[in-house]
Parts: C-alpha cells; sequence; structure tokens
C-alpha cells in the first residue's frame, strides 16, 4: 500500500492520509489545506479512483506473466 500511496503527489497523499488512515474529518482537511470541502472530497476520491486503477492494471500484468 506504501507503495501505490508514494505514486501520488504529495498533496493528494496527504488528503488521502488524513482522511482515509487518519480519519481527520472533510472540514478539518478543508480548513487546513484552505481547499473547499468538495475539492477535498473529489480530490481524495479521483486518488482513491487511480489508487485502485494502478491495483487493478498491477494484477492484470502479473496475470497476463503467468
Amino acid at each position: 500500500m506504501s507503495k501505490l500511496l508514494a505514486k501520488l503527489p504529495p498533496a493528494k497523499r496527504q488528503l488521502v492520509k488524513d482522511i482515509k488512515l487518519d480519519g481527520v474529518s472533510v472540514a478539518e482537511v478543508a480548513k487546513r489545506t484552505g481547499l473547499s470541502e468538495s475539492a477535498v472530497k473529489v480530490t481524495v476520491h479521483r486518488a482513491i479512483k487511480s489508487l485502485n486503477d494502478e491495483l487493478v492494471q498491477n494484477r492484470e500484468n502479473r496475470d497476463a506473466d503467468r
């Protein structure tokens, strides 16, 4: 998981870490970063989608190599 998170840009990685791993509220993260709550939600959603896409791609590549 940490290898995948490391592929995210630092700002996105921090948002995902704060909200999904550390349980910080969207409102608190928005306040800390100066982003709107909507922007925080969208950024985290897109970051998680990109991580998921990377996992799927890695799995498909691994299966193809077998």
